[in-house]
């Protein structure tokens, strides 16, 4: 039988046993690739801690989403109180990294076919036809 990762709930060792926020999400996995994170992590997080800009959240010790929740939404009371129009964007430049198509970055080679761009990509959402021209004149110059 093969072992196959498990995502669990660890208990953080404070608050209340019985309540969600006491717990944390975690994935148990037996891949290398977990154990070199970890290590990468460790050896980066003191450069990461010193080079952290005033707005940054995540990727950084006793940071979570909560965190982020709460300073939009303060952000949001605060410039409704004063009658300030406010917005807030959000970045999420590893989602984002992880799901661009490099060739249209970094124009060497196409070689991103139109069969293949249909396969990965919903034709409901891209104008595949319109991305296959573009990598070509792209990779073209």
């Amino acid at each position: 039988m093969a072992w196959s990762p498990l995502t669990t709930a660890l208990y953080k060792g404070r608050g209340d046993p019985d309540a969600a926020d006491g717990y944390r999400g975690i994935l148990l996995s037996n891949t290398f690739a977990k154990v070199m994170h970890a290590w990468a992590r460790g050896r980066l997080l003191p450069t990461l801690k010193s080079r952290k800009t005033i707005g940054q959240l995540g990727g950084l010790p006793s940071q979570q989403t909560v965190t982020g929740v709460q300073t939009v939404r303060l952000h949001a009371q605060v410039a409704q109180q004063k009658h300030l129009t406010s917005a807030t964007i959000f970045l999420d430049l590893k989602a984002a990294f992880h799901h661009m198509l490099r060739e249209l970055i970094f124009s060497t080679s196409n070689q991103l076919l139109h069969d293949v761009l249909q396969t990965i990509l919903d034709e409901n959402e891209f104008d595949i036809h319109a991305l296959v021209t573009n990598l070509n004149t792209l990779c073209a110059k």
